[in-house]
């Protein structure tokens, strides 16, 4: 069937090249065929090549045929099929047709920037994965321990107990010997700062500078000690005192400011100066409180504590050392001289160590030359007749928080009055 069909489509081919004209057409027959003569173009007739094509039952019966031939190979194959499918078992086999990992951070940010002309020229790594030659030599090593806080004076040592008790032996000779030296170096450096203000003091009396001749027949000539300073304008002395051990520490008292309103705290304050008479242009340390101080003294033969009684009853106490980071006002004066509150208050400890009415009188009754933060005593008089004993003492380390249990002791400061007993004159 197929070579019928590949030779009549090889036959159309021919008609349709060849010119050809159409010269009729007869009717068509009782069996529906139809025949179509095609003459060329000549005179005569006997030259004449008809061409017949043939379509109508015929062709759909050679359909019908090769139809039939196909559904019975068709039928075949299946039931050949159906056979051999009980037989035949079928391999499952995988295989990926395309493999893309997901994109990075990284990539996506690079994408941003466009899809050609880049690639990647480096990768960054982590800080700790690079490469450090290493020793191959053995190294020596020793093993140490620590404690804290210590058992001994160390706090530190060797495994091996034979060298770490001498390395503690040489430890404790080691501190023994630090602090005789810094004892001596502390009392060779008072004498020393003595003999220079001695010094100082006989060059300056010598010269004349400052001094003036005398009215009084007690002494020779006098000195002016800041009188036109605005530090004390309206004020005067009222108390002076000296130091036993300093003789060029001076301590005054002034009286009460003048009633003016004025914003600058020292002239809102009681006063107190500390002067040092080799330099009196101005006071070494001005010492202000709260209320009108009546009475004054040096606590300490080394002159660096101050103690000074109210006419309200209050106890005051000064330490000349404490840092000036604890004392933050200052005066609007140009000498921006820096005011020192009291370190402690012992009005604000308990009601029984305090005085009812105001105090006349301070005076120092023990203290020791030799250690500058040494503890001593000292009484104080009121005026109903009530004597108070008190103690000063210097604490091991001082907290700038402030204290819970003494509660008039400024922050930042080691100096503090304990009340040690009270009579009535």
């Amino acid at each position: 069937m197929a070579a019928v069909l590949a030779a009549m489509e090889e036959e159309n081919a021919r008609a349709s090249a060849r010119p050809a004209t159409r010269t009729g057409m007869r009717p068509t027959t009782r069996t529906g065929a139809r025949i179509t003569t095609v003459t060329e173009p000549t005179r005569s007739s006997a030259l004449t090549h008809a061409q017949t094509s043939v379509t109508g039952p015929s062709q759909r019966i050679l359909r019908l045929q090769q139809s039939a031939k196909s559904s019975a190979a068709l039928s075949k194959a299946q039931q050949r099929y159906k056979a051999l499918a009980k037989l035949i078992t079928l391999d499952t086999s995988s295989f990926t047709l395309l493999d893309m990992t997901p994109c990075t951070e990284y990539e996506l940010y690079i994408r941003s920037f466009g899809k050609s002309g880049h690639q990647q020229a480096a990768v960054q790594c982590h800080a700790d994965t690079i490469s450090v030659d290493a020793q191959t030599d053995p190294v020596e090593s020793v093993t140490r321990w620590t404690q804290y806080p210590p058992q001994d004076l160390k706090g530190f040592g060797l495994d091996d107990q034979s060298q770490d008790s001498s390395s503690s032996n040489a430890a404790l000779d080691g501190l023994r010997d630090l602090a005789g030296l810094d004892d001596f170096v502390l009392k060779a450096s008072r004498v020393v700062l003595t003999l220079l203000r001695e010094q100082t003091c006989s060059s300056s009396s010598e010269a004349g500078s400052g001094l003036e001749p005398s009215p009084l027949p007690t002494c020779r000539h006098f000195q002016r000690i800041a009188s036109t300073a605005a530090l004390f304008a309206g004020r005067y002395v009222t108390q002076m005192q000296g130091c036993a051990v300093n003789p060029h520490a001076l301590l005054t008292l002034f009286s009460p400011p003048p009633l003016t309103r004025t914003k600058d705290i020292a002239k809102q304050v009681g006063m107190l100066c500390v002067w040092d008479m080799t330099r009196p242009s101005l006071p070494t340390h001005v010492l202000v409180c709260h209320g009108q101080p009546s009475c004054c003294t040096f606590a300490n033969a080394a002159g660096t504590a101050v103690v000074a009684g109210t006419s309200d009853g209050v106890v005051l106490a000064w330490d000349l050392k404490d840092p000036a980071s604890c004392h933050r006002l200052r005066t609007t004066t140009p000498a921006k001289q820096l005011l020192r509150f009291p370190s402690f208050v012992a009005d604000y400890t308990t009601v029984d160590s305090s005085h009812e009415t105001g105090i006349v009188d301070i005076q120092t009754i023990a203290t020791s030359q030799e250690v500058e933060e040494a503890a001593f005593q000292l009484v104080t008089l009121d005026e109903g007749g009530h004597v108070g004993s008190w103690t000063g003492l210097y604490l091991p380390e001082a907290d700038g928080s402030g204290s819970l249990s003494d509660l008039g002791l400024l922050p930042g400061s080691r100096l503090k009055l304990v009340s040690c007993g009270w009579t009535t004159l």
